[in-house]
């Protein structure tokens, strides 16, 4: 088990795709009528794999290892415990059906699946009291994971944004079906098609999957209800990614459990990833450009700053708002020229200087390739954001009202109201509308009533003072001495406040209901996270109560935002589920 262990955390990418796979192959959707083959022979697959790896690896330490055979037996027994759990998962899954249009697709079963293992799993570790850092990581993981599939296989399209379908010219999925038609971008003015002016390489992902769907077998109707994989696997990419930039931090354990407890279970991050457009694959690269950055920073080396160079020239071609990465790039990045220049390590300065050369060459083709094809072939200004084409989302209220204005019954509802959700009137304060998208918007009023307590509520409110603590323990970290170098303050705040001020600029310029949500600036929930975690952690080192009383008091909260959030979905799926039965 060591060795699995010692695998999985020396290349949790690799070990995350591989059970994403598992889970694609076994929960998929892959036929109208009950599973296939497939999805009973992916756990039977997936165990031997196991096996057979354990087998090879620990046959290398063969002469290190005592009771060997009582390791082999206990490791298999633990295997075929979970291929029969899974095929039994996989059985109810096709037989308790719940869609009208696809039987034996029930969201719960792999839901309850994945909770039940990890139940037991803590109870298991709790038995033996053999609790470390990584185990929680791992069981925060799973959880977190379960809440957004359960979202995504619950809901399917209901939630999703200017989507289209797979068989029309506009939306998401039409740009998808462009791209799988005909392997290239559309040879038109992007204008033209709704949607169709983002950047490319999300879609050719999309597509790419949809081929390889079609070409098993599948129907592209089927197909396409699998689109939200990979949306998924953005996600599970980019809570890695987090929990790196926390260990470069230098966070410790409960701190680096706060910034993972938030990332898991923010529902922004579970309505951003069940979105099958391009904004999880942005965030994901922002985050990227970040890790490395401060990578690089540490090590100044020719292949960390091409790996950035990479990050934010393909992020770019996610969505151009990925520039917003350039920030926390440019800030490391000067600050190592100052450094040379005042210790006069002037061939150190030039090495660097070549190596930003070279992050040039690397980054510019890719990044500026979309923009300056339309430009040029189609005149379509570079920045250009089409106007929203729904007249009453548009919001009939002055600048000043809509930054200043915080009316208490802003709060009455909990989702993000227009009038097109005949909610009485459009959301107009971005900040307001900000907090609200990022904590309860998949939810409203309507949804509960009768049915469930109002957690959206409950949600909300937690979320209100979260950030708050947020914004002080920035400040706090930002002002006190030694609770972070001077290079990486400036890097979170000058980072921070771009993203802020580019989505307050956002909403300004197209004041539109649907331009306040926190996809636009759903970054600035990992740095806040990290201002509280470092928070954490300083107060972690003081001996007196009130540090004790206030660290605990953070965690306590952090925590309720986590259930109650886990609650909110589950609620918001039995819902969505209840109107389907």
């Amino acid at each position: 088990m060591e060795i699995i262990k010692q695998n999985i955390k020396k290349h949790p990418y690799i070990s995350v795709f591989i059970a994403w796979v598992f889970f694609f192959l076994t929960f998929g959707r892959f036929s109208t009528e009950g599973v296939l083959p497939i999805n009973y022979i992916s756990p039977i697959v997936f165990g031997a794999s196991l096996i057979i790896i354990y087998l090879i690896y620990s046959e290398k330490t063969k002469s290190k290892t005592e009771n060997l055979n009582k390791i082999y037996i206990r490791f298999i027994l633990a295997v075929l415990v979970c291929v029969l759990y899974t095929l039994a998962a996989v059985y109810a899954f096709s037989k308790i059906s719940y869609d009208r249009y696809i039987e034996g697709r029930n969201p719960l079963v792999p839901f309850v699946f994945v909770v039940t293992a990890m139940l037991v799993t803590s109870i298991f570790i709790s038995i033996r009291k053999k609790w470390s850092f990584e185990k929680a990581a791992v069981i925060i993981f799973g959880l977190g994971f379960a809440v957004h599939l359960l979202f995504i296989l619950s809901n399917l399209f209901w939630t999703q944004l200017d989507l289209g379908s797979v068989n029309s010219d506009w939306g998401h999925l039409g740009y998808i079906r462009q791209i799988y038609d005909n392997f290239i971008p559309a040879q038109f003015d992007p204008r033209q098609k709704w949607q169709f002016y983002h950047p490319p390489l999300h879609y050719y992902i999309e597509a790419l999957f949809l081929r390889l769907q079609t070409l098993s077998g599948l129907n592209i109707i089927t197909a396409s209800y699998n689109l939200q994989y990979p949306t998924l696997l953005y996600f599970l990419f980019t809570f890695i990614t987090s929990k790196k930039i926390a260990e470069e931090f230098n966070l410790t354990k409960i701190p680096q459990l706060i910034v993972l407890l938030i990332m898991a279970f923010s529902p922004a991050f579970v309505m951003v990833s069940n979105y099958m457009n391009n904004d999880m694959l942005s965030v994901l690269f922002i985050m990227l450009c970040i890790l490395h950055s401060i990578r690089w920073y540490k090590n100044r080396t020719l292949k960390n700053i091409i790996t950035i160079a990479l990050c934010f020239g393909f992020g770019m071609l996610t969505k151009l708002s990925v520039w917003m990465a350039a920030i926390p790039i440019a800030v490391l990045f000067i600050a190592a020229l100052i450094e040379n220049l005042k210790s006069k390590e002037f061939k150190s300065f030039w090495k660097l200087f070549r190596q930003m050369c070279v992050f040039l060459c690397v980054a510019a083709p890719l990044a500026l390739y979309w923009s300056l094809r339309n430009l040029i072939r189609f005149g379509v200004p570079i920045g250009f954001i089409p106007q929203s084409m729904e007249a009453s989302n548009y919001i009939h209220v002055p600048i000043m009202q809509r930054l200043f204005d915080f009316n208490p019954h802003q709060f009455d509802i909990t989702a993000v109201a227009s009038h097109t959700r005949d909610f009485g009137y459009n959301e107009y304060n971005p900040l307001v509308a900000l907090i609200k998208s990022s904590s309860s918007d998949i939810c409203s009023a309507e949804n509960f009533e009768k049915k469930f307590f109002h957690i959206d509520s409950i949600v909300l409110w937690i979320a209100i003072v979260l950030c708050t603590v947020s914004f002080v323990c920035m400040v706090y970290i930002l002002i006190k001495k030694n609770t972070l170098p001077p290079v990486y303050k400036i890097m979170l705040s000058a980072t921070y406040i771009t993203i802020l001020l580019s989505y307050y600029i956002f909403c300004i310029k197209y004041p539109d209901t649907c331009t306040e949500d926190i996809r636009y600036a759903s970054p600035l929930i990992f740095i806040g996270a990290v201002f509280i975690a470092l928070t954490v952690r300083q107060l972690q080192s003081f001996k007196g109560k009130i540090s004790k009383i206030l660290c605990t008091s953070i965690i306590v909260l952090t925590a309720a935002f986590c259930i109650s959030s886990f609650t909110m979905f589950v609620c918001d799926s039995l819902h969505t589920l209840s109107i389907v039965w």
